[in-house]
């Protein structure tokens, strides 16, 4: 069923609304794809924009590339019956909540990207995915080993081995951050990073 925003006295809160025909069909569509049926008070969401988004890209490009870069995983990750309570995440202050309805107009809210579903809509669109991979791998190809080799020492440096370490580390952004490139009539187009296109 979908959750729509109810007013509650001063504030808000989360509100069961109709049966939708076409969230039923995408959630039959998901389980076909995932190979399981969701289970009982799962809760998750579905992007119905990437979809046009990334067609309307190809319609304008006769070639080129885009490169999404964001927090992510496959469908099969992102509709895991173990993440029951779905990816919708809230920051301000540099402090993560998961109540959207805290910090009205002052906080972040988001949720993370099925970078599968961006892969199937670009192939229907005419685009290739050249490469998909996460963040860490990608980092360490380009500027982390370099970085990091370098044998001077200074407390610049520690904070900056530090950094990197946030930005490459598995069960830190190095890890939650995806990166896919799409492309039109480029010729081996790619970035640098072990490839996690099989798992899409």
């Amino acid at each position: 069923m979908p959750l729509g925003v109810c007013k509650v006295n001063d504030g808000f809160d989360w509100m069961v609304g109709d049966e939708d025909q076409e969230l039923a069909m995408k959630v039959k569509s998901i389980e076909s794809s995932v190979g399981y049926q969701l289970p009982e008070n799962y809760t998750s969401e579905i992007s119905y924009n990437i979809s046009a988004w990334i067609r309307s890209i190809s319609e304008l490009i006769n070639k080129g590339a885009l490169l999404i870069i964001d927090y992510g995983m496959s469908e099969k990750d992102y509709y895991s019956p173990e993440r029951k309570d779905g990816t919708l995440i809230c920051h301000h202050r540099h402090k993560n909540n998961y109540n959207p309805f805290s910090y009205l107009g002052l906080q972040d809210i988001s949720c993370w990207v099925n970078f599968t579903a961006c892969a199937e809509v670009a192939y229907e669109s005419g685009l290739e995915v050249s490469s998909y991979t996460n963040q860490s791998n990608f980092l360490i190809d380009n500027i982390a080993k370099d970085s990091l080799d370098n044998k001077s020492f200074s407390s610049y440096d520690y904070l900056t081995s530090q950094a990197i370490k946030k930005l490459i580390l598995p069960g830190e952004m190095g890890e939650f951050f995806k990166l896919m490139l799409l492309t039109k009539n480029l010729e081996s187009p790619s970035i640098s990073g072990r490839s996690f296109i099989t798992r899409l």
